[in-house]
Formats: C-alpha cells, sequence, structure tokens
C-alpha cells in the first residue's frame, strides 16, 4: 500500500512538473504614453526668506502635471508571474513665484529605471489584472531661473542633479487584442524622489497607456 502511494505521489509531482513546463513562457515589449504628477514637498519648496524680510508679498504657483513617455521589455516565466525592466521619462514640471519685479522658478525633470516583478491574473476572457512591485532607479534634474529683482531660490544651485534609488508599486488592467498585441493600463507610484539639500523632495506619480507585443 505504501509503496503504491509513493508512486502515486511521484507520477502526481512528474505530472505538475510537465504540466508547468507547457505554460506559456515568452519575451514582449512595450511602449506608451501618460501623465506624471508631482507633488511638491511643501518645507523644501518655498519662497526665499528674504523675500518675506523684505516685506514683499509673493504668490506662489505650480505646474504639477506633464505628458510621460515610457518603453519596457520582459520575460514571462509562468502564466501569472513575469519580470520587467522599464524606462520612464515623466516630462517637465514647474514650481516658484511672483513678486512686483520679478520671478523664480525651477523646472523639474525626472527619469529612470524600475525593475519589478509583474503578477498577471485573469478577471474574463481577454481581460487580466496587474499588480507590479520592485524599485527604481531615477536621474532628477532642477534648473532654477530667477528675473528682475528676485533672488534665486533658497539653497539652489544654477543647475543641481540627484540621483538615488526608491521603491516602485503599480496596479491596472490589460485587454488582449489578439494573441500577441494587448492594451495596458496603469497607475504607479515612485515613491519620493529627490532629496532635502540639493534638490527637493517631490512625490512622484504616474498613469499610462501602453501598446504591448508578446513574441
Amino acid at each position: 500500500m505504501m509503496k503504491k502511494f509513493c508512486l502515486a505521489l511521484v507520477g502526481l509531482v512528474l505530472s505538475s512538473l510537465v504540466h508547468a513546463q507547457d505554460q506559456k513562457s515568452d519575451w514582449y515589449v512595450g511602449a506608451g504614453v501618460g501623465q506624471s504628477n508631482m507633488t511638491f514637498d511643501s518645507q523644501d519648496f518655498r519662497v526665499n526668506p528674504s523675500i518675506a524680510a523684505a516685506g514683499f508679498n509673493a504668490s506662489t504657483y505650480e505646474t504639477r502635471d506633464s505628458t510621460s513617455f515610457n518603453l519596457y521589455g520582459g520575460y514571462r516565466f509562468s502564466q501569472n508571474w513575469s519580470v520587467k525592466a522599464e524606462y520612464t521619462d515623466f516630462g517637465k514640471q514647474k514650481w516658484g513665484y511672483n513678486i512686483t519685479g520679478g520671478n523664480a522658478n525651477s523646472d523639474l525633470n525626472v527619469k529612470g529605471y524600475s525593475l519589478s516583478a509583474v503578477g498577471t491574473f485573469p478577471v474574463v476572457e481577454k481581460v487580466s489584472f496587474l499588480v507590479e512591485a520592485g524599485a527604481f532607479v531615477y536621474d532628477a534634474k532642477r534648473s532654477p531661473t530667477h528675473s528682475g529683482t528676485v533672488v534665486p531660490l533658497t539653497g539652489t544651485p544654477e543647475i543641481s542633479s540627484k540621483m538615488g534609488l526608491s521603491p516602485y508599486a503599480a496596479i491596472g488592467a490589460q485587454y488582449e487584442l489578439t494573441t500577441n498585441v494587448a492594451v495596458v493600463g496603469k497607475y504607479a507610484y515612485y515613491g519620493k524622489v529627490g532629496s532635502e539639500e540639493e534638490f527637493g523632495r517631490v512625490n512622484l506619480n504616474n498613469f499610462n497607456i501602453s501598446l504591448q507585443y508578446s513574441f
């Protein structure tokens, strides 16, 4: 009886391994466009204290949203799981202030690479739910300008740059147009990028729609 049980167990394991090898395993690539959003840290993006000390009233302004672009490639090693590398350029955002006699502002641009594990879970025919988690390596640049009698933004050199690492997470959905082509929409959070000292900190989010091709 024990011998038959062991043989049955071995057979079940071998059957599972053969079935796992039959699962779809392939490469895929994609490209898309979206809208990025930056939330500026109020401790880092503020009016130069000398403006207030001089008795000026400053009005701040910001452009939080910008057009983003992404390219990616991945390898699907099972029906539900894959690993993906992605490049994203989040466009240009702006923060600044105006007073009588001039203005000061900073153009901000963030771009970088993410590496993530991707889970794909079918919901109905041709539609799947997506979850992603990984890390994001970014390159952030801040280019301040000022005019008239306004002094530059506090503690900011003319051009500052910051590279760093932050967590990455995303949720989305995928719709299969054909066996090889799909439309993917997702919302992604890239954590807080930048630094308090030379760049300023911003919370970075992005929503995009991509066209994906599986080989």
